[in-house]
């Protein structure tokens, strides 16, 4: 009985650890970010595109910075219906609710995921605009504190403003996608400015944020010479046979250390 006592024990010191670890990199990135939006299109591609291993922490630097983005917290995530569902746990330390932010953070990521597809090309990817909207709709509802300041100065602000109960911890990133499409809708801008979102080509199909459109088709270099290679299959092997060649001649000249002498035959 004492050793599985201890086994407890251990158990529970674990995952004290990681709670503490989520903890102190949610409060770190409450205190420093300043979010700008190319800076959360970074963190939205991130999120989508993580694997097992990333997904929970790409996760966390999302809803917090999307959060700090509309005046929220950690406190504010704590408060969310899909966290904190009736209401009533007075426990809002985001650090000790990893049991339920990591089935959160799976479920939420492929409808993320598709809405981003969506969002990189709406003509081509026309398929997706119904389950994109209704993933959407979640930042719609964000209801906001609004108080004046009593105690203004010139370098302050007029009104302090922080969300309500959100529906999802989800809710304040959807809001900043919508913000960028009324951008679209509302004010004229170019789609291709306000979403700088590409996919990758069909062996890869990561999404990933680019400069300018146009001058960036793949998500990295290897991508681009898995396309190539695609393209022309047996390219490949001529390029790894003149490679072959070229590095024994670098071992000839280094053995050398002049170029190799050919004996040449003169005819007669």
């Amino acid at each position: 009985m004492a050793e599985l006592a201890l086994d407890e024990d251990e158990l529970d010191e674990d995952k004290n650890k990681k709670a503490k670890a989520v903890l102190t990199r949610v409060q770190e990135l409450a205190r420093t970010i300043n979010p700008g939006t190319r800076q959360i299109w970074s963190l939205l591609t991130a999120y989508a595109n993580a694997d097992d291993a990333e997904l929970l922490l790409t996760f966390l630097d999302l809803i917090t910075a999307c959060m700090a983005r509309i005046g929220g917290d950690t406190d504010d995530l704590g408060l969310c219906q899909d966290v904190n569902p009736a209401g009533t746990d007075p426990d809002l330390d985001i650090g000790n609710k990893i049991s339920v932010l990591g089935p959160l953070a799976k479920k939420y990521q492929p409808d993320l995921y598709r809405a981003l597809v969506w969002l990189s090309d709406p003509r081509a990817h026309r398929e997706g605009a119904g389950q994109a909207a209704k993933r959407l709709a979640i930042g719609a509802g964000i209801q906001m504190e609004v108080t004046g300041n009593t105690s203004f100065k010139d370098d302050e602000p007029v009104l302090y403003q922080w969300p309500s109960s959100c529906q999802s911890v989800m809710s304040p990133v959807y809001k900043f996608l919508l913000d960028q499409i009324a951008r679209r809708d509302d004010n004229g801008e170019s789609l291709q400015d306000v979403i700088p979102l590409g996919v990758c080509w069909e062996g890869c199909r990561r999404v990933f944020v680019y400069i300018r459109k146009g001058r960036k088709e793949f998500c990295n270099n290897t991508c681009r010479q898995d396309h190539w290679n695609h393209l022309h299959p047996g390219a490949r092997k001529e390029t790894m046979k003149e490679n072959r060649k070229t590095e024994k001649r670098r071992a000839a000249i280094q053995m050398h250390g002049r170029k190799p002498f050919r004996h040449r035959v003169k005819p007669f």
